[in-house]
């Protein structure tokens, strides 16, 4: 049983990515600790016993009333385990019933690369129109910090203005400890949603931090599309793709990085006039640099301290384009004109930046999710939208933390069926047979079963930490089959028992360490369940999967593989016979 356990974190040691880096350490000291109690229980523990269990201890009036329960719950189940025995076609239909509805469970249940944390903390990101500027943004800082006042949760809080452009604005709550506060950062930030929403002429919205490290700070969903189409194809198929998508109601923002809609003001020079008026076109730049374009052109002294000498019109004289028309240009003759009197004016407008990924022309669409819907349920939603309607010449992708949610999901389905193949190579050198493991990994479906169930009903969702608590579950609830075989082959060998009476002995004997491991492990991992503050969430979806598949996983196997075992387990007698002769016949033939 040692083994078994060591053999099923083995694989989450040697996975790597995010992953690896985070359950690494945990693999590897588990496996150890697990090898170093099966040394202690094989020698400390027996000398242990010998010095403390006595005759006296054996008969005090606590010890017998614990043997009493467990030989009335002993009593109870071999009756009940005779009886289903006698209808085992039954138990096979109720088993294969329990198997075909892990698919099922797993299917339905909401997915996600992690669970939100409480980490404290809740940011805000906000865009206004394409033409606005510094002072645009500013006259919303009031307002938004009225907006984090309403929280008493709140300890401060932060606002900057242009961080990834004029129109944009990044700012930030940081909460309370967790002792001082009632509400979550998960509950607050839904709330704080709602009061952004009503703002007029700004586009903003709260999100939380990522919960894994070594996420690119972002939104959670990026959807990547690629083409080697032009950026003005793209940009028509990714308009239609996001009106779609947001149609759907799954999601509270959606922004597509490839937009058309940063203004700009193209200049038309009439070189002919120009020239007749004896003005250069370098002319031209020079005025226009000198007035709106803010370069340093040369320093002065003052109070022994050196200061730039920046010269730039104030912003009311540029405004609009007719403004720029006004600006004076020095001609041939030493007069000034306007410059309208050659250049003319046009509106026009160009992407904000150009993007691309692994080479390819690429928009990104990322966006917030609803409260409820899962980052798996919006990839997943993406995807079908994507394959029905983007072009043969586009396909998607993922970034950020999508990417990483999709590359993460597949590692640790890889190391769930290394950690059933590995245990299935164990068992069979421990029990010198194919036959007695497949036993005994019925005990797996039983109990994953059990584990899908809150995780499909909502309360936790399929993530990196249920997963991980998936894969430690297969060792756990192996613990139970190989009692059950390991006792019940010993008793057809030294009593001669049928395969059923053997197994029904067996399974009433062990019924006491099954129930012992069980409670065991159920108190060991309650204070999962109930933990708070940093980290709490995680432990609660470790400790729900291990707890509910435990105890689910035991009360289906009492009575599953006791009758797996009457169908495959071989017949120790025969077997031991069949050896026997084949170690007489060479000799009787000499």
């Amino acid at each position: 049983m040692t083994t078994t356990l060591a053999a099923v974190f083995a694989p989450i040691g040697f996975i790597g990515g995010l992953t690896g880096a985070l359950f690494g350490e945990f693999a590897f000291t588990l496996a150890a600790s697990v090898i170093i109690s099966g040394i202690v229980a094989l020698t400390f523990s027996p000398m242990l016993c010998s010095k403390v269990l006595s005759a006296e201890l054996l008969k005090g009036q606590f010890v017998q009333k614990i043997d009493k329960v467990f030989h009335s719950l002993k009593e109870r189940y071999h009756r009940r385990l005779h009886a289903v025995l006698d209808y085992r076609s039954l138990v096979l239909i109720v088993a294969a019933t329990v198997l075909s509805s892990c698919y099922f469970l797993y299917s339905g249940a909401q997915r996600e690369l992690a669970p939100t944390e409480d980490q404290g903390f809740i940011g805000l990101f906000a865009n206004a129109p394409s033409s606005a500027n510094l002072d645009y943004v500013q006259k919303y800082n009031a307002t938004l910090v009225k907006s984090f006042n309403s929280f008493p949760e709140m300890d401060h809080s932060f606002l900057v203005d242009g961080m990834q452009g004029p129109n944009t604005l990044f700012g930030g709550m940081i909460l309370k400890s967790w002792g001082e506060r009632k509400r979550s950062q998960m509950q607050i930030t839904p709330i704080l949603q709602n009061q952004l929403n009503m703002i007029p002429g700004l586009q903003a919205f709260a999100f939380q931090l990522p919960p894994l490290p070594g996420v690119d700070f972002g939104l959670p969903m990026q959807f990547v599309v690629t083409t080697t189409d032009s950026q003005q194809a793209l940009y028509q198929v990714m308009q239609e793709f996001q009106d779609k998508a947001q149609a759907s109601g799954m999601f509270l923002f959606l922004n597509s990085s490839l937009r058309f809609d940063k203004p700009q003001v193209e200049i038309a020079i009439d070189q002919d006039k120009a020239a007749a008026l004896g003005i250069s076109m370098s002319e031209i730049s020079t005025a226009l640099s000198t007035m709106l374009g803010g370069n340093l052109v040369n320093y002065f002294s003052q109070g022994g301290y050196s200061y730039q000498v920046i010269p730039q019109v104030p912003d009311d004289w540029r405004r609009n384009v007719q403004q720029l028309e006004n600006i004076n240009v020095e001609t041939a003759s030493g007069s000034t004109v306007p410059l309208s009197t050659v250049v003319s004016f046009s509106d026009a407008t160009e992407p904000s930046s150009l993007y691309q990924f692994q080479q390819l022309n690429a928009a990104t669409l990322e966006g917030m999710l609803k409260p409820g819907i899962t980052l798996g349920q919006g990839l997943a939603y993406l995807q079908t939208l994507a394959k029905q309607t983007l072009p043969q010449s586009m396909s998607f992708d993922y970034s950020g933390q999508s990417r990483q949610y999709i590359q993460e999901g597949n590692v640790l389905m890889y190391a769930f069926l290394l950690a059933i193949v590995i245990i299935f190579l164990v068992l069979s050198a421990q029990f010198e047979s194919f036959r007695d493991p497949l036993i005994v990994l019925v005990t797996v479906p039983m109990s994953i079963c059990g584990a899908l169930i809150p995780l499909f009903l909502g309360v936790a969702t399929i993530n990196i930490y249920t997963e991980i608590g998936l894969i430690a579950l297969i060792g756990l609830i192996s613990k139970h089959g190989i009692l059950m075989v390991e006792f019940a082959n010993r008793l057809q060998e030294e009593q001669g028992l049928s395969i059923r009476e053997a197994i029904e002995q067996a399974a009433a004997i062990r019924l006491r360490p099954i129930l012992m491991t069980t409670f065991c492990m159920v108190f060991g991992i309650l204070p999962l369940l109930l933990a708070r503050g940093a980290g709490a969430v995680s432990r609660f979806d470790v400790g729900l999967v291990i707890i509910t598949g435990m105890v689910i996983g035991t009360c289906f196997t009492l009575f599953v593989v006791p009758t797996i075992y009457t169908y495959i387990a071989e017949n120790r007698l025969e077997a031991l016979r069949r050896k026997a002769e084949k170690q007489v016949m060479p000799e009787g033939d000499e």
